[in-house]
């Protein structure tokens, strides 16, 4: 017997040209559990920043050198861009993810490539991008631009 693939596209949604409205295999997370993603993310990124930072005046202390000096803010969104990025293009989840028990697949269905990835990470750099869930879809800008999407992961 064959295990379930997380990764393959339902009849349904490739009859529907890629829309997973139409699939019943595939369930889109819903708004409650990406507001939930998004705030351990950030949870996750902040506990990421200040270990950053930690380590950065230990190193400032011992050797005298400022490893982010300046670029404080750019480094900042720096590694914001890679905590989604890595995450995302290794795991196809953040921690978050993995907490609210979802994933990014691409639209096709088929695990999401890196150049998704790389476009669903600089489209979270929008201006008020995360406000464009609170429309009917229930996917936001850098989904639909990126052409990916957040699924449930059921229990096996």
């Amino acid at each position: 017997m064959m295990a379930h693939n997380p990764y393959a596209p339902t009849k349904a949604a490739l009859n529907a040209g890629g829309s997973y409205e139409a699939s019943e295999a595939i369930e889109l997370a819903s708004r409650w559990r990406r507001l939930a993603t998004l705030l351990v993310d950030l949870t996750a990124y902040v506990f990421l920043s200040m270990l950053i930072g930690v380590a950065n005046g230990i190193i400032s202390l011992s050797f005298g050198v400022d490893l982010v000096g300046a670029a404080g803010p750019s480094f900042s969104l720096v590694i914001l861009f890679m905590y989604y990025f890595l995450s995302e293009v290794f795991l196809g989840k953040t921690l978050g993810k993995f907490v609210t028990r979802t994933r990014v697949i691409a639209e096709s269905g088929a695990r999401a490539r890196p150049w998704l990835i790389f476009a669903r990470t600089v489209y979270r750099f929008v201006p008020l991008e995360a406000f464009s869930f609170l429309g009917q879809r229930r996917y936001g800008w850098h989904d639909r631009w990126s052409k990916t999407r957040v699924i449930r992961v059921k229990r096996r």
